[in-house]
Order: structure tokens, then sequence, then C-alpha cells
């Protein structure tokens, strides 16, 4: 299982948010590409970078330096996410580096699209199920659908996806561990590989989410994003690595 930290970019920044407000941004770093060193030197092997202006905006914004940090590390591979809604945003981000790009919002708008994408670029493609409140939202979390979690998921189930994100935004960047109830419904929906996101605050909260791979036939559960526990130190990537092994 691997631990995956994020990088989130705003006006060029690295910084970090509480359920996706902006106006709880906190800026980590000026320079993006510093904790992609950081991130390496302590045995990174994915790297989760979303655009968040993008994802508002529905184009992306911080690209080129996106860009620049998916050039300069060639050890590392990077998904990306944030305001890729055509075919032309996702070939230009896998022509420069990253390995795979995420799709939220334009998978509940336009679900051909995905397919469509996904056949192009077989597991390259990652479906990321954002929700609160069993409804996933869309357009950097400030939209509403019609889909629940379980629904978005059986959608796409048959597709070549690299991998699913399943974030419950209640807890993203709350420091107030995962929703394990969700994850292990959510898990045993999928035939991809998944990934959890949202809430980690310490090391132990991912024994539990290692346990449910153990108790499954394989290992259901790929990765852990982390973010803000990283950030404030509340333990390191070598520790967590560590443990997940």
């Amino acid at each position: 299982m691997l631990i995956i930290p994020a990088i989130d970019i705003k006006g060029g920044r690295c910084v970090r948010l509480k359920q996706g407000k902006m106006e709880t941004e906190k800026v980590f770093s000026t320079e993006p590409i510093e904790i992609v060193e950081l991130w390496n030197s302590q045995g990174a092997k994915l790297i989760h970078i979303v655009d968040l202006e993008g994802a508002i905006k529905g184009r992306p914004i911080n690209d080129q330096i996106i860009k620049k940090i998916s050039n300069s590390f060639t050890n590392i591979e990077f998904q990306v996410g944030g305001g890729i809604r055509d075919i032309e945003s996702a070939r230009s981000y896998i022509d420069n580096g990253v390995s795979r790009v995420v799709l939220g919002t334009q998978a509940v708008k336009e679900p051909e699209f995905l397919e469509k994408l996904s056949m192009l670029h077989p597991d390259k493609v990652v479906l990321a199920v954002d929700f609160i409140e069993n409804q996933v939202k869309t357009g950097g979390w400030l939209q509403e659908s019609e889909f629940t979690p379980r629904k978005l998921i059986e959608r796409f189930r048959d597709l070549p996806l690299a991998a699913i994100v399943i974030t419950d935004i209640s807890r993203d960047g709350m420091m107030q561990g995962p929703n394990l109830r969700s994850i292990s419904q959510l898990s045993s929906l999928c035939t991809s590989p998944i990934i959890i996101s949202g809430g980690i605050s310490k090391l132990d909260d991912l024994k539990p989410i290692i346990k449910i791979n153990h108790e499954s036939k394989y290992e259901i559960i790929s990765g852990v994003i982390c973010g803000r526990a990283l950030y404030e130190h509340s333990f390191t990537l070598k520790q967590a690595i560590s443990l997940a092994k």
C-alpha cells in the first residue's frame, strides 16, 4: 500500500485547505518543487497534485508549474487533478510526464467523456469520488450532483481505470481520522484499485486501513493520500511508508 503525499497548488504556492474551502487556505511553501524534493528524499513513489484554481475555473491554471515538476522528477509518478475537462488537457499532462490524470467533475457531468478517455489511455485515468453526506460534489467541491458515491462507482466499474480516489470531504484537512465505515463499504464495490483520502491525522489512522487490506482476498486499497498531517509534522513520510510495508 502506497503512502501518497498531496500537493495542492493555488496561486503557484503549496497550500492546504479544510474541507476544500478556499478561505481556510494555509500556505506551506511558495515553491511547490521544494516540497516535491522533500517527499522525494523521504521515499515517495507517487505524489497527488491538485490544481485548486483549475478545479473551480474548469480549466488548468497552474499547469505550467505542474508540468515543470513532472518533467523534473522522472523517478516519481504523479497523478494530477483539477480543471481537466477535455481530451487536450489530459493529453497535455500525460505528454509531460504525468502518470495519471484525475477526473471528478467531468465524470459526473459527461460520463461518456471519462469512458472515452479511459479507453484512449488505459490505466492512466483516475476517477475522483468526492462526497459529503452521501452526495458527490463537483466543481472544486462547490456544486451538488445527483450521484451518490455508490452510484458513481458502479457507473464506471468496468472501465480500465488506474484507480478510484475516495474522499470524504467532511474529513479533508480536519485531522479527525478517516471515515472507516465509508471506506469499507465503498471499497467492496470497486474492481479498480482504491486510494483513500481525507482525515489522516496520525500514524494509528493508517492501521485500520491496513487491516481492511489484510482481511480482503487481495490488496484492494492501493494507497492512502496524506496531506496536512505530513505538513504539520504529525508523522514523517518515512514513518508512514515503513508502517504500510
